[in-house]
């Protein structure tokens, strides 16, 4: 499969969810080749509306977990990489920051190159 069997209307859904900086006018063949620029593949797509999918299955969050007491951090990728996946994230040139719970940022620290700790002001510097 691939992205050529969506419409342009799915394709910008599906750019703006990974982040993808799209122009107001554009063709669905150059939406697909923005895509695939930044390293976005159909079996990516795939995965993660399939993780979206049994997310809402689930419904509500597991009790068991308590939401209010996990601390997060924010974490900057400095890897020359267009993209990078590490998990369920997604780091990209465009947006190389962000916000995740400490154990997940201690976990890629331990096994990636190229990411720190970023501090809110450099984060609200970046995006302004």
């Amino acid at each position: 499969m691939s992205f050529s069997k969506f419409k342009i209307g799915e394709l910008r859904k599906i750019a703006e969810g990974f982040g993808v900086d799209i122009p107001a006018k554009t063709s669905k063949e150059n939406l697909v080749l923005l895509l695939e620029e930044e390293g976005i593949t159909y079996d990516m797509y795939e995965r993660f509306s399939g993780a979206e999918k049994e997310d809402l299955e689930d419904g509500m969050p597991d009790p068991e977990v308590d939401l209010s007491n996990i601390k997060t951090v924010l974490v900057k990728m400095e890897r020359s990489n267009p993209t990078y996946q590490v998990g369920n994230y997604i780091f990209t040139q465009q947006h190389p920051y962000i916000v995740m719970p400490e154990w997940d940022a201690q976990q890629i620290f331990d096994t990636n190159e190229g990411f720190r700790l970023a501090n809110p002001r450099e984060v609200q510097e970046y995006y302004s």
